[in-house]
């Protein structure tokens, strides 16, 4: 959701009262990930098996897309209705169970302009759609915008294919030529003055003898020991073992790209239907869920006011996580010569 601001604030003032975007030096931006329910309309028989199989009978295509379009609209739905009438969803896109909705508050929307989206499957043969990234863009007056929403590949030992995917949503993400929205022929990370990338991103924690065997599952003695720092907050001993900031540290995946303080529990893996954290002994407690965000400008540097996750809601295995946002507005430079 984006929101008229000056930097470093969130704003509540009344939308009618007048005022000019480009007179403010930032938009506030609040970033949501979560890991939701399937909702079922459409074909209720249709399973997550039939989205890797596009190839196989136009009947199932078409129930398979059919149940997309609707289960996007009931989504679309009941975010809106939860923002309520100050917000607009001025962009989205789907793939699969993987969707990124934006919504501007409506003093913000007259200055939203050249929305773009897309999406690139990283699943099964490179055209399963139960992982890869969507991304949508945007002009907010004279500031290029881009958000990607990602579900990576799973499991400890996939470190290095969750890099690869990263890479394969970037070079598949291009903007068309003739965009306005970014840089035409430039990629999802290259072409935008501010990128936000957040979702799955099912990057482990390397605790134990999962540092060497790499296995699934952590051993009992592990997973207490994990546990017991956890809920004593030795988040900062914890984060040195997390495998995202180690690749990222090594150059090897998410260049450029910052985050917010962790200070909140590993989202993942929970157990579903409980508030709190509660974790699974199946595996190991991690950070898979993220917002990370980068500026092309240094001197036009996003800011991280908040980062959080809701320990109340339990139904997932995963908790969302969320942060806000200031993000500095880019102005034309008009030159002589």
């Amino acid at each position: 959701a984006v929101e008229q601001g000056h930097a470093g604030t969130d704003t509540d003032e009344d939308p009618d009262a007048d005022g000019v975007l480009g007179q403010d030096s930032a938009v506030t931006i609040a970033a949501v990930t979560a890991a939701v329910p399937a909702i079922t309309v459409g074909n209720p028989g249709l399973t997550a098996v039939d989205g890797l199989k596009l190839k196989s009978t136009r009947s199932r295509v078409t129930g398979y897309l059919l149940e997309q379009v609707d289960s996007a609209a009931v989504w679309e739905r009941h975010i809106a209705a939860a923002l309520g009438q100050r917000y607009w969803l001025v962009c989205s896109k789907h793939m699969f169970q993987t969707r990124l909705l934006l919504f501007a508050r409506v003093d913000v929307v007259p200055y939203v302009s050249h929305t773009t989206t897309g999406f690139e499957a990283t699943g099964i043969g490179h055209v399963g759609l139960n992982k890869g990234g969507v991304m949508a863009s945007l002009k907010l007056d004279n500031t290029r915008l881009a958000f990607v929403c990602s579900h990576l590949a799973a499991h400890q030992s996939k470190t290095a294919q969750r890099n690869s995917d990263v890479a394969e949503i970037c070079a598949g993400l291009h903007l068309p030529a003739g965009s306005a929205a970014g840089a035409a022929g430039a990629d999802v990370v290259t072409g935008f003055h501010h990128v936000v990338w957040m979702g799955d991103l099912n990057y482990r924690l390397e605790y134990g003898q999962q540092a060497i065997t790499h296995s699934d599952s952590p051993t009992p003695e592990d997973h207490a020991s994990l546990c017991a720092d956890i809920f004593s907050r030795k988040y900062s001993e914890l984060l040195k073992m997390d495998q995202l900031q180690r690749e990222q540290m090594e150059g090897h995946v998410f260049a450029g790209f910052r985050e917010g303080q962790i200070d909140f529990e590993p989202t993942f893996k929970v157990l579903k239907g409980r508030s709190g954290f509660h974790y699974s002994t199946k595996r190991s407690p991690a950070w898979c869920d993220r917002v990370l965000f980068k500026s092309a400008l240094p001197h036009k540097q996003i800011s991280c006011s908040s980062y959080y996750t809701a320990p109340e809601t339990s139904t997932s295995d995963h908790k969302p996580v969320a942060t806000q946002l200031s993000v500095p507005l880019v102005t034309n430079t008009v030159t002589s010569g």
